[in-house]
This record gives C-alpha cells, structure tokens and sequence, in this order.
C-alpha cells in the first residue's frame, strides 16, 4: 500500500497547499486496511511540503507491530509481484 504522509496544517493552508494525510494518519489506515507492506509517498518532493518518512516508520512499528514499512530512494524503482 502506497500512502501519502506530506500531511496538511495551517501554514499549508495558508500557501494553498492542500497537502495529504499525516504520517500518523497513513499509520492507521493502513492499519485499519490490514496491508501487510506499506510505503510512505509524498514526502520531500517540495521543501515546504514534506515529512520525515522514518516518523512514518517509527509510529507503524510502535502501533501496528506486524505490518512492514519500506522506504525506497528517491527515483528507485518499484517492481510489485504477486504474493
């Protein structure tokens, strides 16, 4: 599961940037979804919309234990098989 963690706040708001879920927020959908790999998505794409991926990483440990995070380099290319 792909999920956008660029988040979205005030300061956002205020430059028209619309912005996605926080980190925090994709933790618990992909939680809720049960996805059994996630990727965060969305960050450090524009300096004043970004996340740290690895705060993604942090909380999905901490809160949902048996799900499996990756984070990839920037550019790195994605090859999805079937399981």
């Amino acid at each position: 599961m792909f999920v956008p963690i660029n988040g979205r706040d005030a300061v956002r708001l205020s430059s028209n940037t619309i912005g996605n879920m926080t980190y925090q927020e994709a933790v618990d959908l992909a939680g809720a979804l049960q996805a059994r790999l996630v990727v965060p998505a969305h960050y450090g794409m524009f300096a004043h919309n970004s996340e740290d991926p690895q705060l993604f990483a942090d909380y999905l440990t901490v809160k949902y234990p048996d799900r499996h995070c990756w984070i990839g380099e920037p550019g790195e290319a994605v090859r999805i098989s079937s399981i």
